[in-house]
């Protein structure tokens, strides 16, 4: 049993499918997580499968080929770090608690070339609904009206 705990690819696994069932309920339920939550999930199944990969290699008993595999993981891993940040960050889509016509919303604000607003209903800290309620369409892709130290003066030129 203390194998079991000792070994970070079963946690990773196991989080891993316990998050992809309670995510496949809720959209069955057309609800889903906020941003947040799937970012803070990706995160975690990624630790800790590079840390049971690091678990597993530190049992090798041969010193060379443990410390060649070290290095190779270590690089592999940096790697791998590096890549999901950068994704993490070209995906980004900031969400925002607001009041709309006396109504508690999400605000998903998509921006490139041109910035798409999509307005979710809230139910709590964690979830809102899948359904989109209301939707609006600017053609900068710098405008984002709920960010607070926008500059409105520059976008009317």
């Amino acid at each position: 049993m203390k194998k079991f705990f000792s070994n970070g690819i079963i946690y990773s696994v196991l989080y891993g499918t316990i998050f992809y069932l309670i995510n496949f309920t809720l959209n069955k339920n057309n609800i889903q997580f906020m941003n947040w939550i799937y970012y803070l999930s990706y995160s975690i199944i990624i630790l800790c499968f590079l840390i049971g990969i690091f678990q597993l290699l530190i049992k090798i008993k041969n010193k060379i080929k443990r410390n060649i595999f070290l290095v190779i993981m270590t690089i592999f891993s940096s790697i791998i770090i590096f890549i999901s940040i950068y994704f993490s960050m070209l995906a980004y889509n900031p969400e925002y608690i607001i009041v709309k016509d006396n109504k508690k919303m999400v605000a998903t604000v998509k921006s490139f070339h041109h910035t798409y607003i999509n307005y979710y209903d809230y139910i709590n800290p964690i979830m809102k609904s899948r359904n989109v309620i209301d939707s609006e369409h600017y053609s900068d892709g710098r405008h984002n009206p709920f960010k607070e130290d926008m500059d409105y003066i520059n976008l009317i030129d």
